[in-house]
């Protein structure tokens, strides 16, 4: 039938097809062509075929891995983008359209100026031209529009490119650290709290070894911290507290709870004071001290 066609129609035909063969099913480009005479008639028809099976399951290697590179930075909980030379988004994943909120059909083929801030827009422009022009890997940390407002990312920023190597693009990950900025900062707060405070602050490990001392501390005792690498605060026992004293406040530090007392220990000098002191236990993300 199909030969019959290409008498009757006098078109070339091309067509795929797969063959059986002992070694296994081989995939074939076939062409066919009809053949005229003088005067034009058809009087025959010309085939032709092409085992393209290596290069169909190449084909097929390649699909399956976009495919799963696809699916890779699909699931990645960071945003991935692409650009072209001129800025243009070429791809984004999902992670991204949900952090910005701007639907994928209104990124791609646009630029930064499209959809971001003026601002923000020539940031992101030049971070692109460092790119492009020095070849150059960013690391940086920047503000961001959101659908949520300015948040903060952390961005990676680095050349696109092709099987030649050529720089064809630019492309980024980023991930939104707002929060985790926000917990640097109420730690640095807490420590600036505790270095500048008049009370003496310890703290220790599980084995009771000093980890940090504040001035304070040093101030009061007269050891410094460096002095008390691997040591424990036996080093301020003055022998005028008894071993229950001890045990009962060991007893209850391992309980969890918060001890309150006052303890006599000895100063570097060795001169004696008496120490007001809130011993409290730091608890791990298992409850445990």
């Amino acid at each position: 039938e199909q030969d019959q066609a290409i008498i009757k129609d006098g078109k070339a035909f091309e067509f795929q097809e797969q063959v059986p063969m002992p070694d296994g099913p081989h995939d074939y480009l076939t062409n066919k062509v009809p053949l005229r005479n003088a005067d034009g008639e058809i009087f025959a028809l010309c085939g032709w075929a092409v085992d393209i099976t290596l290069r169909e399951q190449a084909l097929q290697s390649l699909r399956e891995s976009e495919a799963l590179y696809q699916s890779l930075v699909e699931q990645l909980p960071q945003c991935i983008y692409n650009k072209d030379r001129q800025g243009r988004f070429l791809y984004v994943n999902e992670r991204f359209c949900r952090l910005t909120g701007v639907a994928i059909t209104d990124v791609l083929g646009r630029t930064d100026f499209d959809l971001f801030p003026r601002a923000a827009a020539e940031k992101y422009a030049e971070d692109d031209r460092r790119v492009l022009e020095d070849g150059l890997t960013l690391h940086l940390e920047e503000e961001t529009p959101t659908m949520a407002g300015v948040r903060f990312v952390e961005i990676v920023k680095s050349p696109l490119r092709d099987e030649r190597g050529e720089i064809v693009g630019s492309q980024g990950i980023f991930w939104d650290v707002t929060d985790q900025r926000a917990a640097r900062a109420r730690v640095r707060e807490l420590s600036s709290a505790v270095e500048q405070t008049a009370d003496a602050v310890f703290m220790t490990d599980r084995a009771g070894e000093f980890t940090f001392v504040n001035p304070a501390f040093e101030e009061l005792t007269g050891f410094r911290f460096a002095e008390l690498d691997g040591k424990t605060p036996r080093v301020l026992k003055s022998g005028e507290m008894g071993k229950e004293f001890y045990h009962g406040l060991w007893r209850t530090l391992v309980s969890g709870a918060v001890f309150r007392g006052t303890i006599i220990n000895r100063k570097k000098s060795g001169e004696l004071i008496h120490c007001d002191v809130t011993i409290t236990p730091l608890l791990g993300e298992d409850g445990d001290v």
